[in-house]
This record gives structure tokens, sequence and C-alpha cells, in this order.
């Protein structure tokens, strides 16, 4: 009814002009409804708030006027020229997609106004209205009976009142995520007792163990094959030796996570751990400091406190700064109101009565999420130091930040409102426990064993060929792999859907990084993590031997410093990505010597905000694309997985064949712990909820 009377105020001119076009003529009726539609017009641009439909009429009026001062069309022909306006621009809106009855039901409707089913239901009354305003200009031209006129504006006034309330519920569905290959999930849980295992897993990646370890929890049969002689992927931890004025020593160095998100009752990695009856680790919180924009600021462990330093440091930001942070709260709450009942995972509503009620619980979720973040930060900061601040942690899941959406950007401030942490003992831990997991679970995890083949037959995935010869037959596959190197090497172009193939050859891989890993027989005064951003250079520092002293022999520290890399730069590295070729540069001079000398700048730049550095250095070590590109099977030596993904779906175009990792969800830990449990729920629809499947059935 809001809405309905919103548009009676808005067309008032219009209803003016037809009531008083015919007894006292056009020129009188069209200045008039001029006048009253001049005055609406001034005051909606006024406001920022121009009506769609409101603009024509307003120029059809003056045009009316005109006519009627030169004598030019009667009252019949200027009311049929008013009613095609309107019917002709109604039925433009809806092949626009910008329906004109959306800009009176959005203040109604301002929760749904930015959902799927607020677009529809409006297409559906603006092409409705549409029709009935071509209808009534015919109905003039033909002289059809007024009382059909009568029933036909009736009608339509009854579907704008009460049809909206009605419609949602018809169109909320489509709001519901369907796979892009839908096809039906295969019978895991007591299925092909013909196949050696249930699933069959590419890669010990924490995507990969993750759908493992939930799987086996469940009851299927597994087998995940790692080409690496340690599962974790890029979270493992390795060992170097040392010796120092005499003494033996050993450091503790990890791959490439330190700073895990997700780490909190309910979130995603306890909550997994949890379900999978994994063995408890020791969680060590990890507090960070900026170096950036000409400042220091160290990043207290409440969001509260957080606002409050950045206000100091910002006092003209001060307002928007509070408020920005209300609203990421707002959307980070409305990401994850789902995962409660999926252990811990977030996702979409999955009923329509869900879907209906979640942009009101949420609106700022539903309105931001496809939006860049730089619009949401700038709709209220303006003081560009302290916007680079606020994308302070875009480094951990890319090197373009300003592409970076609000969905990909919001849950790095889980790192404000909840912490990182790191596992006592090193990042491989976690990848430990879940490799218990699964074997304790029945499962097997196979270490030096690399996949050459994910088996095809009769059009869906049925088990792996491993580089040995060995087959693994499984009801279905999970590629926790690179994602090029997963559909065009292990399953075969020819076996691919050929507008998938193009989509594949597409992609690029994302940055990659360049990494020094130094033992210090004196640490800096500083917290575990430090991101540097002067005129030295960009870099961060992690020192986890500051919370975690079995990193380094008694009365020594570790540092590891990291650049991110661009996809262009990193490709200079590399004069060929297969093995022969990655092997014959590793071993070169060439790399030996520009390996050294990419280690030197980035200790320099390290060294601008820790003086002495160079001269604490007890042992180094360097870390290219090459070295990723080795280790980690990535395209060119990719650490983020493939440029632009993050949204990759679970259900690839071969049946039976789930892919799991930072393609699905996007780069971290947290992220790629969603995307195995949502690989997993992909082939055990189901498995997540929180009450498990075999113990509802119990």
């Amino acid at each position: 009814m809001r809405t309905f009377l919103g548009v009676k105020l808005g067309f008032l001119p219009f209803i003016l002009f037809l009531v008083l076009i015919h007894p006292f003529g056009v020129t009188l009726a069209a200045t008039i409804a001029l006048v009253l539609a001049l005055g609406a017009l001034a005051w909606r641009l006024e406001a920022g708030d121009l009506k769609l439909m409101e603009l024509p009429l307003t120029v059809l009026f003056a045009l009316a006027l005109a006519g009627g001062l030169a004598g030019i069309g009667d009252a019949d022909a200027w009311s049929v020229a008013t009613y095609a306006t309107l019917g002709v621009t109604g039925l433009v809106s809806v092949l626009v997609r910008r329906p004109w009855t959306s800009d009176y039901s959005r203040a109604a409707f301002a929760a749904e106004a930015d959902t799927p089913v607020f677009f529809w239901v409006n297409a559906v009354l603006s092409g409705l209205w549409g029709v009935i305003f071509i209808y009534l200009a015919a109905a003039v031209i033909l002289h059809l009976p007024g009382i059909l006129t009568a029933a036909i504006m009736v009608a339509g006034i009854l579907a704008s009142i009460f049809g909206p309330r009605l419609l949602m519920p018809l169109f909320a569905p489509m709001m519901i995520a369907r796979p892009r290959y839908d096809w039906p999930a295969p019978a895991i849980l007591g299925g092909d007792r013909d196949a050696e295992v249930d699933v069959a897993i590419v890669g010990a990646g924490i995507g990969g163990l993750t759908a493992a370890a939930l799987l086996a929890a469940a009851g299927a049969r597994v087998a995940v094959a790692e080409s690496h002689v340690v599962a974790g992927g890029f979270c493992h931890s390795w060992l170097r030796k040392e010796r120092h004025e005499g003494r033996p020593l050993v450091f503790r160095f990890d791959a490439g996570v330190h700073d895990i998100s997700g780490v909190r009752e309910g979130g995603p990695v306890t909550s997994v751990l949890e379900r999978v009856g994994a063995e408890p680790l020791d969680w060590l919180r990890l507090d960070q400091r900026f170096h950036i924009a000409g400042r220091i600021v160290d990043v207290p462990r409440s969001a509260d406190d957080y606002v409050a330093l950045l206000s100091r440091e910002f006092p003209g930001s001060a307002a928007g700064l509070a408020a920005l942070f209300a609203d990421i709260r707002a959307i980070f709450d409305g990401m994850y109101a789902m995962a409660p009942a999926n252990t811990g995972i977030p996702g979409q509503p999955t009923t329509v009565e869900a879907l209906l009620a979640f942009p009101k619980a949420h609106p700022l979720t539903v309105r931001w999420m496809p939006r860049p973040f730089a619009e949401l930060v700038r709709s209220h900061i303006a003081d560009e130091d302290c916007i680079r601040l606020l994308f302070g942690l875009s480094g951990y899941i890319t090197d373009d930040p300003a592409k970076l959406t609000v969905a990909a950007m919001a849950p790095l401030f889980g790192y404000v409102f909840f912490g990182g942490y790191y596992p006592r003992g090193g990042s491989g831990r976690l990848a430990d426990v879940l490799a218990d997991a699964v074997t304790a679970h029945g499962g097997e995890v196979l270490l030096k064993a690399p996949v050459s083949r994910i088996l095809v037959e009769n059009g869906a995935a049925r088990g792996l060929r491993l580089a040995n010869g060995r087959e693994i037959r499984a009801g279905a596959v999970i590629s926790n792999a690179d994602i090029r190197k997963t559909f065009l090497d292990l399953v075969g172009r020819d076996r691919l859907p050929g507008a998938f193939g193009r989509e594949i050859d597409a992609l690029r891989p994302s940055c990659s990084a360049f990494a020094v890993h130094l033992g210090l027989k004196e640490m800096p005064d500083a917290p575990p993590i430090v991101h540097i951003s002067t005129g030295a250079g960009h870099c961060g520092a992690v020192m986890t031997s500051k919370v975690d002293p079995s990193a380094a022999p008694e009365g020594y520290g570790t540092m590891e410093l990291l650049r991110i890399v661009s996809n262009d730069e990193a490709s200079g590295w590399f004069a060929g990505e297969d093995r022969s070729a990655i092997e014959t540069t590793r071993r070169s001079n060439a790399y030996i010597a520009r390996k050294r000398e990419e280690g030197d700048r980035l200790i320099a730049t390290a060294a601008a905000v820790f003086p002495g550095l160079e001269e604490a250095i007890v042992h180094r070590s360097e870390a290219s694309p090459i070295t990723f590109a080795r280790y980690e099977l990535t395209s060119a030596g990719a650490i983020y997985g493939l440029s632009g993904l993050g949204g990759f779906e679970a259900k690839s175009p071969v049946p039976g064949l789930v892919v799991a990792g930072s393609a699905t969800h996007g780069a971290g830990i947290e992220a790629v712990v969603i995307s195995g449990a949502r690989a997993a729920e992909a082939l055990v629809p189901g498995i997540l909820a929180t009450r498990p499947p075999q113990a509802a059935a119990a």
C-alpha cells in the first residue's frame, strides 16, 4: 500500500492532466500538470532521488502545452500520447533491467532491494503496467467500453498492492544457488563396494584434508594422494640446520602459512576440527604492526580499541571509521549467519523461508557483498592514508586490492574482530591433525604419491592413476590440485566441454611470492607480524618464534620475509614450467645469483624498520616463484590459486569430480577449509549439518 500511494503521489501531475484535459482543454491541463511535474522534478533532483517514469511525463506535458497553444492535437490525441509514453517507458525499463516500479518500492522493501527477487517482482509489475498503459491508449483510440477499462485498472491496482508479497515467495527459489553442473551426487556412503574407496582425493593441502576428514568421519572410505613428502601444501613446516659459533642449531620455518583466521568458537577451522575429532591444537594469538603511510600502528586485540586508535591517528575520519567498522561487522555477521547449522561453514540460505528472511536480518550483507570494497570504504572515509591502512591485510589474498569485492575482503576483518592464530609446533601441525583424523576414521593419506591421471569412464570420474602406475578405483574424485593442472593435465582437454576448456585456458595464475627465511641471534622489539610499506619497499615480516620459542634454539629466533610478486614478474623466473625445465633453471648460476640479489633487497627493505638486522643473521635461505612451483605444483608458482577465482563451483563439468582449494572460496586457510567442507557437501549432501546424517538416522 505504501508503494502504491507513493506511485500515486509521483503520478499526481499525470492524474490531474487526464482529469482536466477533457473538461478544460489541453492548454490548461498541460499547464497545471507541467508546473506540478517541474516542481516534483526539482525536488527529486535536489534529494538525489530521480524517478525514471517522471522525466518523460514532464517532457510530454511540455509538448502538450506547446501543442495546445499551437492548436495541435485534441484531448483524445494527447491522452493517447500520455498513455503510450507511459506504456513504452514501462516496457523499456524492464528490458534495460531497471523496472520503473522499483523506484517507488525500494524504500518500502529496503532489505530486499538488492536481491534478484526484488528485481523480478518489479519487472513483473512494471511490465504489467506497461501493458495496461498500452491498453488504455488503445481503449481511447478504439472507444472501448469504460467498464472493461475500469476493471483492468482495478486489477492493476490490486496487483500493485498485494502482488509483491504474493510474488516474492514465487521468485525466492531463484536465489537458491544452483550448481552450474548439477549432476546428482553419487551414492558415497554405502555406495559402490566394488570400488577400492568411495572418494579419492588429489592433493593433501588443507582443502583436500578437510574434505577427506569430514567424509571419513561420516563413514566414507577415502584415500588422499599427495606428491610431497609431507601433507599440508602451503601449510607445512620444515627444518634447517646451521652452526653458529661452533654450536649446532635447528630452525623451524613455515612454507607460507602463519596467521590463521576462523579459529574461534563456532568458526570454520575450530568447528571442522571438533567435528572430525582432531587432536586439539594449542593456538597462539599473533599480534600485528603496520609500518605504513609514514605511521607505526600496533593493532589492538579489541576491534573497538582499534577503531579508537585509528580515530586518534586520523581524527578527521573518526565518525566514518566507527560507521565503517560497524558496517563491516554487520556484513561479516551476515556472511556467517548460516554457519552455526553447518559445522561453522558459511553459506547461503537454502529454503524459501530463510531466503525471504535473510535480507531483512542482514540488509547490508545483501547490498554490499558483490560491490567493490573500495566503494564501501570511500562511502565513509576520504583520507587516502587511512584507506591504505584499511587495505593492509589485502596481501593475504591478492596483489591487486583494487579489484577486491566486499565479499572477498570482509572475511579478512575476522582478524580484527577475533584475531589470527598460529598452532604451537608450526603450521604443519594443522595438516598433521587433519591427516591423523583421516587415518583414525579408516582413511589413507599417501605421501610421495603424485597423480598422473584422473580416471574418467563413461563420462564420470572413477578414480586416480598414480605416477607409479597404481590405480585407485573410486566412486568419486576431489581435486585439491592447481585447477589448470587438474583439468588440462589430469583430466585432459579432450574430456572437457569446449566452452569450459576455453574458460580454463583463459585463467591466469595468481600472484606468487619471494621469501627469505632468517635465523637470527637477536630479535627486533616488534610484534610477531609486521607489515612494511615504506620508501624502502614493501614486505611482510613474520616472527613466529616470538610466540612459539620451539621454532628456534634458545637465545635465537626466526624471521620470515615475504614480498608478493605479480604474475607478470613471477613468469619472468621461468624458462619453462615442466619439471625438467624447473630443475635446470634452479641449478643455473644465473638463477642462484638472482635469488641472492632478490634476497638482499628484501632484507634491506626489512632493515629499514629493523636496524641491525643484517648483523643478526646466522641462517638464511630463499624461496622464489620457482620454489613454490617445484614444491606445490602450482602454475607459475602461484600462491593464491588462479587470478580472479574464488567463485569457482565445487562441482565440475565431469560428473563425480569435485574441486577444492582456493579456486572455490579464495586464498587463506579459513577459505580452503570452507572449500574442502563444501566439496564434501557436494558429494554427500547434508554432511555439514550440525547433526551428522548417521546421528540423525540413529
